[in-house]
Order: C-alpha cells, then sequence, then structure tokens
C-alpha cells in the first residue's frame, strides 16, 4: 500500500490455496484506490513475484525472482524495468527490500546488489557476503535519507547475530538475542524492532549502541507481518490477532474476523481488510494530559474552566 492513503496493489499469493473459479486461472495484479476502487488490473505474464513497494509519485515496484525491477503507474502502464544483474538470473533473490526511491536485494548466492534512485537505475554491488557463518533469516534497510553517512545500510539477521553492511564492510554487531526471525526500521532511522526465536519483542537504537526494551509476546511462531505505528509504537499481526506494543511495555490487543494486512505511516497503522480500511494509532501525549480524569495539566484545567464559564458557574 502506498503511504497518505494511497493506493493499493494486491496479488494473489501463488503459496496458498485459494478458491478457483471462471477466468481465475491467470494471476493478476490489481491496483485498488484507498476506498477499495479498482484503478487497473495487470494480467502477470512475467516470472515470480518477490515484492512490491511504492514511490513517493505512487508508482508501483514490482521485483521479480531473477533480479528485474519493473515500474507501473496506477493505470497499469508499464513506464520502465531493468535487472540488478546476471548473479541474480541465476541464483535468484533470497531477501528483498523496497523504499521510495530504491531496492536492495540478496541472492542466493551472497551477493547484495541495490539501485538508490528508481528514476536513474545504477545497479551498485556492496561487499561479498561469502564469510557469513549461516544464512541470513532476515533483512531489513536504512534508506540513504535517514543514515548519518548519506549511504545505505542493510541489516542482516545472521545466527543469534546481526550484520551490518555499507559499502566498506560486513561488520557484526554482535548482539546476543538471536536467532531474529523478523525486524522491522523506525520510520525516522533511528530504531530497530526485532522479533526473536522465543516470541520477544526487542526494541534498540538502530546504531546497536542501546537497548530499550523487551516485551514478550509468548508466541514462539513469528507474526506475518510487524510494522511501526509512529516512532513509539509496534504493531505485529499474526492469523486474525492485532498486538500492539507501546514504548513502556503497554499493550493492547485487537481480534479480527477477516484476514489484514498493515500499512505503515509516519504517525499510524492502516488496517486493511476485504471490507474495511481503519486507522491505528497512538494517542498523543498532549490529548492525554488534557483528557484524562484527574489531570493538573494547564490543557486540562483550561477544559475544567471553559466548562464550568459554560455552566455559568462563578468559580
Amino acid at each position: 500500500a502506498a503511504p497518505y492513503a494511497g493506493p493499493l496493489a494486491v496479488m494473489r499469493d501463488e503459496k496458498k490455496l485459494s478458491l478457483v473459479t471462471a477466468g481465475t486461472l491467470r494471476p493478476a495484479l490489481n491496483i485498488y484506490s484507498c476506498s477499495g476502487v479498482l484503478l487497473s488490473s495487470i494480467p502477470w505474464k512475467t516470472g515470480r513475484l518477490v515484492e512490491m513497494g511504492w514511490t513517493d509519485d505512487e508508482e508501483l515496484i514490482c521485483v521479480l525472482d531473477d533480479g528485474t525491477v519493473q515500474l507501473y503507474n496506477t493505470q497499469g502502464r508499464l513506464i520502465a524495468t531493468f535487472n540488478l544483474g546476471p548473479e541474480l538470473r541465476s541464483d535468484k533473490v533470497l531477501h528483498c527490500c523496497v523504499w521510495p526511491t530504491g531496492v536492495a536485494c540478496l541472492s542466493r548466492g551472497m551477493g547484495l546488489y541495490y539501485v538508490d534512485s528508481i528514476s536513474d537505475p545504477v545497479v551498485r554491488k556492496m561487499p561479498s557476503l561469502a564469510d557469513l557463518p549461516a544464512t541470513p533469516t532476515c533483512m531489513a534497510v536504512i534508506p540513504p535519507h535517514l543514515t548519518q553517512s548519506k549511504a545505505l545500510e542493510v541489516l542482516l539477521a545472521v545466527d543469534k547475530t546481526i550484520f551490518l553492511v555499507d559499502m566498506t564492510s560486513a561488520q557484526d554487531q554482535r548482539v546476543a538475542a538471536g536467532p531474529i526471525r523478523s525486524m522491522s526500521v523506525c520510520p525516522n532511522g533511528k530504531m530497530l524492532a526485532c522479533f526473536t526465536h522465543d516470541g520477544f519483542v526487542w526494541v534498540l537504537t538502530s546504531d546497536f549502541s542501546k537497548n530499550l526494551s523487551e516485551f514478550p509476546t509468548k508466541s514462539s511462531a513469528p507474526p506475518l507481518q510487524m510494522v511501526w505505528c509512529g516512532t513509539d509504537s509496534v504493531v505485529l499481526y499474526w492469523d486474525r490477532l492485532l498486538l500492539m506494543v507501546g514504548p513502556y511495555g503497554d499493550w493492547v490487543k485487537f481480534a479480527f474476523d477477516e484476514a489484514v494486512f498493515l500499512a505503515a505511516e509516519s504517525d499510524a497503522v492502516r488496517i486493511y481488510t476485504k471490507s474495511t480500511a481503519e486507522l491505528l494509532g497512538r494517542v498523543p501525549d498532549s490529548c492525554v494530559d488534557a483528557l484524562k480524569v484527574g489531570s493538573v495539566a494547564p490543557a486540562a484545567m483550561l477544559l475544567d474552566a471553559r466548562d464550568l464559564l459554560e455552566a455559568g458557574d462563578a468559580k
């Protein structure tokens, strides 16, 4: 889903069983508005789709398992296409991440390639990862505009640690919470949320200098999705169950009757189901101070004074 209530791109998951009716044998990539209006339908005749994302101009980025990147507009017209290199054609894509201006892919042969400008693609290869002790279980990126060096940083969960890869080296951060099943980078790039093998949501700074919190979910199964809600809460989704974890260990749980897809916004999370579109966000501290029962914050006292004035109370 594109940010700021933009369009959604939907395609049937070929790994799951689904009811086949007349006219649905060939997969199609459908693009909808946020309100559910079908904008276009693209008959899918190319390779296996591994990742999708949107640019800031609401152009759809599609990454195939052979490293081919295709760019579509909301009317379903192919705008541009390019490939990330021959190694990905032969070894295929193991992990892929998309951000509004670029794409990064890790091949099964441990080659890491990226493009940091979709509009003017120049394929670059990062340092060799042949010496990794194990195959990475998940991958996340910190886009160049969010790093201090203004260069792409790639995070790879390997065995019980995390490797940070940039254009100069691949550094073992020597964390001890792994193995890690899922990772998500905060919208401002300053924090990293990890879901560990023993069911903990572990939040730390993206420079790995400080451990911020650990929350036990009591689930050994990794979530289907884990995204940030603004910059201080993490939302996890299992089958029809949503868990929101706050900055001080507070949490709230939601149950759904339908499958859910989460789309992170800068200050909230959009929750899409087959029939609804909802917005989940943390209540701002300013609202809590003003409206909490018994609050003596200036805003709360001003509201009390207004109520007394409207009631004609001389106090």
